[in-house]
């Protein structure tokens, strides 16, 4: 059954906290339709899959940032020089920096390759994941796709002349971390076009890496906007660090 846009509006509503009393309500009554529940659970795991993704890259960094201080105090340089050298020093050592930052941002204004790699980790397999322990004789395009298989997957995928929107989704995955842009290009952009899609919100996040990857920085800029300033958006969070790195 084809929900209507009420039903996607009160799914994002009860994701987010606002639903109303009577909102609530109806809310409760559309949970007896099978396809509203399978609904908000692709919703759930999205949520959750995109949440796992900033825990894991703000988990990075402040291990980097750890290593970081523990190199810089095993390190740590005599200071017993003549303190009266301490200002002009800084003072040409800011100088310094600040000329430097200039020039590489004036020389290479995006490093689309280390934005992308750092921002735009694969997706999760929320669909079908393997489970530890048990073993599959023939692994599903899903599995393919978590193994990183990305062509293997591909293939499994085309092999449905009718894919699912699940498929298309994690196809267009495939086809983006084997450098296939336009191909993946193409799969996002129909399904950012349709918002009452599953992954509508997850396409648009991947379509703005591809724009980043093929250094489209003004249609990038423009589609990490729109995430940014969605109410409820997965990935507005993640949106607004990169738009601080771009801008």
């Amino acid at each position: 059954m084809q929900l209507s846009d009420r039903d996607i509006e009160l799914i994002d509503g009860f994701l987010r906290k606002e639903l109303m009393k009577s909102q609530l309500e109806e809310f409760n009554d559309r949970l007896n339709d099978q396809s509203f529940k399978d609904e908000l659970t692709y919703r759930e795991d999205l949520k959750v899959a995109a949440n796992a993704i900033v825990r894991e890259e703000r988990k990075s960094i402040l291990q980097d940032e750890e290593a970081s201080i523990q190199d810089h105090n095993d390190n740590k340089p005599d200071t017993s020089f003549n303190k009266k050298w301490l200002w002009p020093l800084l003072i040409i050592a800011i100088l310094l920096i600040s000329y430097l930052g200039y020039k590489s941002a004036k020389d290479n204004p995006v490093d689309s390759p280390a934005l992308f790699a750092e921002y735009f980790e694969p997706f999760p397999n929320v669909i079908n994941p393997i489970e530890m322990g048990v073993e599959q004789e023939v692994a599903g395009p899903f599995q393919l796709y978590e193994q990183q298989l990305y062509q293997e997957a591909i293939d499994a995928f085309n092999q449905n002349n009718d894919l699912s929107e699940s498929e298309k989704f994690y196809l267009g995955l495939s086809y983006l971390y084997i450098d296939e842009t336009a191909l993946a290009r193409n799969i996002f952009s129909e399904i950012n076009g349709n918002p009452s899609h599953r992954f509508h919100q997850a396409s648009e996040w991947y379509l703005s890496g591809i724009f980043i990857k093929e250094k489209r920085i003004s249609e990038a800029l423009e589609t990490l906007e729109k995430i940014r300033d969605e109410a409820g958006h997965p990935f507005a969070v993640k949106a607004e660090e990169l738009l601080g790195l771009i801008n």
